[in-house]
Formats: structure tokens, C-alpha cells, sequence
């Protein structure tokens, strides 16, 4: 998750796309029960690069990431 977490959108992308790539799971949690997913985190990053990122979210969600999960505080990504 930390790495979805970066700030640099082009380091963040590069980076959770490799770690994918070797075996990362995507459903992943930080937390406790309301925990924030792999969505939240990358979705809620300060600098978002749609053109960038497109790819990194699509392989999220075609490797398991729940759209509609819920994290307390933060709603549906």
C-alpha cells in the first residue's frame, strides 16, 4: 500500500504497477475492519495523473480491487 501512497504520480504508478506485476495482492488493507483499500489510497492521493494513472486502475480492479467497499470516514473510493 505505501507505494500507492506516494506522492509522485509517475514514481507511484511505475512503482504498485511493478509490485502487481510480481504477485501484489490488490485487495490489500491498511488498517483495521475500516480499513482504507488500495481504491482509497490511490484515489485520495493529493496529485492525481488520470493520464498516468489510468492504466494502474484499471489493473487494480481487473486484479480484485472492491469499487464499492466502504471505509468508515471515507466513503466508496
Amino acid at each position: 500500500m505505501g507505494a500507492l501512497a506516494n506522492a509522485d504520480p509517475r514514481e507511484r504508478s511505475a512503482i504498485a504497477t511493478l509490485l502487481l506485476a510480481d504477485g501484489a495482492d490488490a485487495t490489500t488493507t491498511h488498517g483495521d475492519m475500516n480499513a482504507l483499500h488500495a481504491l482509497h489510497t490511490l484515489l485520495g492521493s493529493a496529485r492525481l495523473a488520470p493520464e498516468l494513472e489510468a492504466s494502474l486502475l484499471r489493473r487494480l480492479v481487473n486484479d480484485g480491487a472492491d469499487v464499492n467497499v466502504a471505509a468508515k470516514g471515507y466513503g466508496i473510493p
